[in-house]
Formats: C-alpha cells, structure tokens, sequence
C-alpha cells in the first residue's frame, strides 16, 4: 500500500482519538460538572481546597489527577519506546474501554468509579505514542495542541512554509475535540440517545479499525525490508 494512503488512514484513526476524547471529557462535565482530561485546573483546585480545609473535596479532586498519572503509566508501561509501533496492541486498549464503558452503562455509572476509570483511560489514552509523519500527537489534552499551533503559526509567519501542513493538522486535530465537545453536548440536551452507549461503540469501532491499519503499516514495513 502507498504510504500516502497509510497516512491517511493513520490521520482518520488519530482524528477520531481526538473526537471522542472531546466527547467523553464534555459527557463528564455535563453529568458530573467534573473535567478528568486537563489537570492544571484539578490541581489548583486540589490546593485552594487544601488550604480551605475542604479535604473530603480535595481527595476527591486529587484521585481524578492520581488515577490519570495511574494510566499515563500503564500506557509508558506498555509502550515502553518513543516511537509509534503498529505491532503494539493500540486496538485492544480501545476496544476494552469501549467494553467497560458497556459495563458501566449496564449496571449503573452514577458514582466516583466512573470518573476515576475515565480519568484513568484518558491517562492511558495520552500515554500512548501515537505518531503522524514524525510529529507526537496527544490524543486526550489541549494544551500541547494549542502551544503547537501557536509554534507552527509562528513559524509561518517568519516565513518557513516549508510544512505547512503541520499547522493545518494541528488545527484539524483541535477542532476534532471540539466537533466532539459540541456532539455530546447535543445528544445529552436534545435527544434521548444514550449518550455512554454510542461513546462506548466509537471506541470499539476505532480499536477494530485499528486492526485494519495495523495489518496495512506491517505489510508496508516488511516490503521495505
């Protein structure tokens, strides 16, 4: 396969990441008026708590924190390289979490386990190297993504025009989120669509996409050899 077309296939698949991290991360907000994705907030909150002497909430705060720190070392535990490796198993991850979320959806996802494992996931889920034509792409937080727009902006500005096309992708990549922020909000106030249910196939839809294009990059790798 050409690797234009890999690449391709790899930007929908690292796209789609990004759109149901907006999805989940706004589904939480709404349901909970809890962010588990940026931590920045939780932490400063964490410390306005403690010096209040609200530790009940503190704790409560800080585990979000914890158990996203908890995934982002499960994910540098299993993909232990700075470098993308499309033998490692990316679809199994994805297409447990979407079978967990099935769980919670069947018996019940009102309580604290609910955020901690979505705090968790996304740990992971960010913890995961992911790359796209040799850039580090982060699946779950904004603010790299932000800093990197601002960079290649920058860039371009001074005249390197050169790769343009990494402003572009970062671009695309933020709007996913948001594209992804804007659908749960939806689908929570104006439908009555189960808003966890259709989270949980996306994440099993893209980990057995990932199969597809894991079996395309293996192909191409050993016709390079």
């Amino acid at each position: 396969m050409e690797r234009h077309k890999i690449n391709y296939k790899l930007a929908i698949w690292i796209l789609v990441l990004r759109f149901i991290a907006g999805y989940l991360n706004v589904m939480v907000l709404l349901l909970f008026a809890q962010s588990v994705a940026g931590h920045t907030g939780n932490l400063t909150k964490v410390a306005i708590l403690f010096a209040h002497g609200d530790y009940d909430v503190m704790l409560n705060m800080a585990s979000m924190s914890i158990s996203f720190l908890v995934g982002a070392t499960v994910g540098g535990y299993f993909y232990p390289t700075d470098r993308f490796q499309p033998r490692l198993n990316y679809g199994n991850y994805l297409i447990i979490m979407g079978v967990i979320l099935l769980l919670f959806n069947w018996f019940g996802y009102q309580s604290v386990y609910f955020l901690i494992y979505i705090a968790f996931s996304f740990g992971l889920q960010n913890g995961m190297f992911v790359f796209y034509k040799g850039l580090v792409i982060r699946t779950t937080i904004l603010t790299g993504t932000v800093t990197d727009i601002g960079v290649e902006l920058g860039r371009n500005l001074r005249g390197g025009t050169e790769d343009r096309w990494k402003l572009r992708f970062h671009i695309v990549n933020l709007l996913c989120f948001l594209i992804g922020a804007v659908s749960a909000t939806a689908i929570h106030l104006y439908t009555n669509w189960n808003v966890l249910l259709i989270a949980a196939v996306i994440d099993i839809a893209i980990g057995l996409y990932y199969f597809t294009l894991k079996e395309d990059m293996i192909k191409e790798s050993l016709e390079e050899e």
